[in-house]
């Protein structure tokens, strides 16, 4: 076999398993710039948070990183009325107009059967 002056002979009986472990090796080694401007992005997400007294009786606190306020109060807003259908679906204590809750179930227990959203059910 001819000689190069770059290439050796135990570059040329290198293992396959060799040669794709050295392949990763660079090519992690070449990814890492890339991979560290990607995490002085997401340290540009600010803290935000929102708290909820109105559900469950309790205080609930969201905290979120996000890059806007819009896509926070997006985020606030979807899981508080999450919560709230929750809270309804779940008091003991009061009735809602169309609505079959714990309450319900309670209130005609022993007399007639209560149907009632899947997710009481689930739970």
């Amino acid at each position: 076999m001819p000689s190069h002056p770059f290439i050796n002979e135990r570059f040329l009986t290198m293992t396959k398993s060799k040669f794709l472990q050295v392949f990763v090796f660079i090519l992690v080694f070449s990814l890492l710039p890339v991979l560290s401007a990607c995490s002085l992005e997401k340290s540009m997400l600010e803290r935000r948070q929102a708290q909820f007294i109105d559900v469950f009786d309790t205080a609930s606190v969201l905290i979120q990183y996000t890059e806007t306020e819009e896509e926070f109060k997006e985020t606030a807003e979807m899981i508080h009325d999450e919560l709230e259908t929750y809270h309804q679906l779940y008091d003991i204590y009061n009735n809602y107009p169309d609505l079959n809750n714990i309450k319900t179930i309670n209130d005609q227990a022993g007399k007639s059967p209560v149907s009632v959203d899947q997710k009481i059910i689930d739970l």
